[in-house]
């Protein structure tokens, strides 16, 4: 993962959404002032809002290379709950994006 997306990643500024239906993830930007930025290495002109919302799945993905749907999900439902927290996400942003949280890792209590 390139560096600028993992410090989002772990300052919970983006997550990746799962959907274990069509055995995708949705990579999603939670603070969008990320928008405008680039995401390098030097000379990529890729920038956050190129990937927000981008898929990844099948083919590029199999069944014993994808990371686990489980752990991306805790992951995101604690960055989805940050970014209501600070504004970043309405309401109903929040709660569509924690429908597919709870598709994808369910509470077991």
């Amino acid at each position: 993962m390139l560096k600028e997306i993992e410090q989002a990643y772990d300052s919970k500024r983006v997550c990746f959404l799962c959907n274990p239906f069509e055995i995708t993830i949705t990579f999603t930007v939670l603070d969008k002032s990320l928008l405008s930025g680039a995401v390098y290495p030097a000379g990529c002109k890729t920038s956050f809002a190129d990937l927000d919302k981008r898929q990844i799945g099948p083919p590029s993905i199999g069944f014993d290379k994808r990371p686990s749907f489980q752990i991306l999900s805790q992951h995101a439902k604690c960055a989805v709950q940050n970014a209501f927290d600070r504004g970043w996400i309405t309401a109903e942003q929040k709660a569509s994006h924690e429908s597919w949280i709870q598709v994808a890792s369910p509470d077991k209590t």
